[in-house]
C-alpha cells in the first residue's frame, strides 16, 4: 500500500502500513466466540456515544463509579473494535483500488481518514498496568481515569477462613456434588487448571508410578498462556490419589458434562449442602484454583514451576492467586514435575526487592 497520506492528531502521526500492523495484531488473537461477542457489545456502546474508554470512565464519576474490571473490559474491547474496523475499512479500501474505478477516488481517501483517524485512538490505548508502570517508575498512563479500585468477585480473600473453618472443604463439597461433575472436580483439585480447560479434554494416565495429567490450555492467544502443559505427580492428595486410582486400568479423557452454566450451579448447591449457606458466592470452582497456587507457594515451590503448572507464560500472573499464607496445614501436593509448550518471563528484581512468594 503507497499512499502515504497521514492523518494529524495531537497524539502521533500514523501511515496505512503501520495501522494495519497494529490492527491485524490485535484481530489476530486467539479469542473464543463468546469474548469477541462480549468485545462487540461493549465496542459499540462506547461507539454509540461517542466516547473512549477514558471518557466513559469520567462520565460516570459521581454518578455510579465504574469498577477497575470494568474500565479494564471496556479498553480491551475499544481496542479490538477499533482494530475490526480499521481491517474492514482496509479490505475495502483493497477492493476499490482493485476495481480501478476513477470515481472512487474521493470514497478511497475518506475511508484512509477513518482509517488514520481509528488508528490514532487506537494508539492512544497505550498499556497502563498499574504494578507494571510503578515498578518501570513510569506515571499512570491515563492520569485522568478515576474508577472504583475495591476489588469485586475474587475468591482469593476467603480462602485463610475458609481453610480454618473446614480444613476438608475441598472433600465435602466434592461428596455434596453430583456424580457426574465430580471427576471435572477432581481434576480441578488436582491440578488447579481453569474450568474451561476441562471441556476441552484432561488426559488422565498413569506412567512409571505416577499420575501424568496432559493439559490443553485456554487463555492462549498472542503468545500468552501454556497451550499444553504436562504435569506429574507423586500422588499425595486426596484427588491425586482418586485420579490415580482411576486412571489405573486405563487412560481416561476427562471432559465438562454440562454446560459452564450447569456446572457452576451444581458447585453452587454442593457449596450450600456441604458448607453452608454463609459460603454461597464465596467458594467456587476457581477457589480450587487458588487453593492449588497458595499450596505450590507455601511449600517453596519455585515461581516458574508454578507458573508453569497454572498456564502461564510469565511469572507475574501468578500474584493474583492464592498466598503462601493461605496453604493448608497438614495437606502436601504430590507434584514433581511440569513443562509446558513455551518458556516462562522471568521479572527482572530490582537490588532489595522482595522475593518470597505472594
Amino acid at each position: 500500500m503507497e499512499n502515504q497520506n497521514t492523518y494529524q492528531t495531537g497524539l502521533s502521526n500514523m501511515d496505512l502500513r503501520r495501522a494495519e500492523k497494529m490492527a491485524r495484531e490485535i484481530v489476530g488473537r486467539d479469542l473464543n466466540g463468546d469474548t469477541r461477542q462480549g468485545y462487540s457489545r461493549s465496542f459499540h456502546q462506547l461507539d454509540d456515544l461517542g466516547l473512549t474508554p477514558q471518557e466513559y470512565a469520567g462520565a460516570a464519576v459521581g454518578v455510579k463509579p465504574l469498577s477497575k474490571g470494568r474500565y479494564y473490559a471496556l479498553k480491551t474491547a475499544f481496542q479490538y473494535g477499533l482494530a475490526e474496523q480499521i481491517v474492514a475499512r482496509l479490505e475495502e479500501v483493497h477492493l476499490l483500488r482493485k476495481a480501478d474505478d476513477g470515481g472512487a477516488s474521493d470514497q478511497v481517501d475518506h475511508l484512509e481518514s477513518l482509517i488514520l483517524r481509528d488508528a490514532s485512538l487506537l494508539e492512544a490505548q497505550v498499556p497502563d498496568y498499574d504494578r507494571q508502570r510503578k515498578r518501570e517508575g513510569l506515571p499512570s498512563a491515563h492520569p485522568g481515569v478515576q474508577v472504583n479500585r475495591k476489588p469485586k468477585g475474587s475468591k482469593r480473600p476467603y480462602l485463610g477462613s475458609l481453610n480454618r473453618a473446614f480444613p476438608d472443604w475441598q472433600k465435602r463439597i466434592f461428596n455434596a456434588l453430583p456424580k457426574q461433575h465430580r471427576a471435572l472436580l477432581a481434576v480441578v483439585a488436582a491440578s488447579g487448571c481453569r474450568p474451561r480447560e476441562v471441556r476441552e479434554g484432561v488426559a488422565v494416565e498413569v506412567d512409571g508410578g505416577q499420575l501424568v495429567l496432559t493439559i490443553n490450555g485456554a487463555k492462549t492467544g498472542a503468545g500468552y498462556g501454556q497451550k499444553i502443559r504436562i504435569m506429574r505427580f507423586e500422588p499425595k492428595s486426596v484427588f491425586e490419589k482418586l485420579l490415580y486410582k482411576a486412571a489405573m486400568k486405563k487412560r481416561l479423557l476427562v471432559e465438562q458434562a454440562a454446560s459452564e452454566r450447569a456446572v457452576r450451579k451444581a458447585v453452587e448447591g454442593a457449596v450450600l449442602r456441604a458448607l453452608g449457606k454463609r459460603w454461597v458466592g464465596k467458594v467456587s470452582l476457581v477457589s480450587f484454583r487458588h487453593q492449588f497456587a497458595a499450596d505450590l507457594k507455601g511449600a517453596g515451590v519455585s515461581k516458574v514451576e508454578i507458573a508453569l503448572a497454572m498456564g502461564h507464560c510469565s511469572e507475574r500472573t501468578q500474584g493474583h492467586y492464592g498466598l503462601a499464607c493461605q496453604k493448608r496445614k497438614g495437606r502436601s501436593r504430590g507434584l514433581v514435575h511440569v513443562e509446558g509448550s513455551q518458556p516462562v518471563k522471568r521479572r527482572v528484581l530490582k537490588p532489595g526487592s522482595n522475593e518470597s512468594p505472594r
